[in-house]
């Protein structure tokens, strides 16, 4: 299907952004050539940080459009973060739509590097975990929930992150690779009845405020990558 067809359903309007799903395509959450997916929009950081866009050098790649989710030194806290979502949250009208294929076999795939601290050093060492909302075919949402069935189901990214930990190195943007299917829960209904993201959060973990914020960019859905 071309990503400018419209798929009418009812009164519901859902649309493939343009150039983010194709046969064989990766599909895009922010990328590095035109920031963030058409529609969408992030949370204001409000009392624990900021978050801008900011040109930055990656190896192999050349010069990326990245988000800086920054971290304030006071008032920061452990699981602050922010969320990438579609702006219409009624109709979700600008909701990333995956095929059936990318539900089942498809990688979170992006680029992350650590933030200045508040002497002005690159410093890495982050705590971070990833949460997902779904859209469904009926136009709700679905939020995978952990084992408690009562907190979102958020994926640490430790042992999916080349080198397994953030480093202080600018210039070493590191690689995230997490298999889609380790955000579902238990109650998630059948993949057919998924129809695409509605939001996707970036959180920081652990037990200790971080230090610095982080730089991401390249964050997308694969196959096989």
């Amino acid at each position: 299907m071309s990503a400018k067809v419209k798929v009418v359903v009812g009164i519901l309007v859902v649309f493939f952004v343009a150039g983010n799903i194709s046969a064989q395509g990766d599909v895009y959450i922010i990328s590095g050539e035109t920031g963030l997916a058409s529609g969408w929009t992030f949370t204001g950081p409000k009392f624990w940080g900021t978050i801008t866009t900011e040109n930055r050098e990656i190896v192999k790649k050349g010069t990326s459009l990245s988000f800086l989710i920054d971290i304030h030194p006071e008032t920061g806290k452990v699981y602050s973060g922010s969320s990438f979502f579609d702006k219409d949250s009624k109709g979700f009208s600008n909701a990333i739509m995956l095929k059936k294929s990318y539900l089942e076999n498809g990688v979170l795939n992006f680029y992350i590097n650590g933030g200045k601290n508040v002497s002005g050093n690159f410093q890495g060492g982050q705590k971070i975990q990833i949460c997902f909302e779904f859209l469904k075919r009926d136009n709700t949402k679905y939020t995978p929930k952990d084992k408690s069935g009562k907190n979102p189901n958020c994926i640490r990214i430790d042992k999916y992150l080349e080198g397994e930990i953030i480093d202080n190195n600018p210039d070493t943007w590191q690689k995230v690779l997490i298999p889609l299917e380790l955000f579902f829960d238990e109650l998630c209904p059948p993949l057919e009845e998924i129809v695409g993201i509605a939001n996707i959060s970036f959180q920081f973990a652990g037990n200790e405020k971080p230090q610095s914020g982080i730089y991401i960019t390249e964050v997308m859905i694969s196959l096989g990558k």
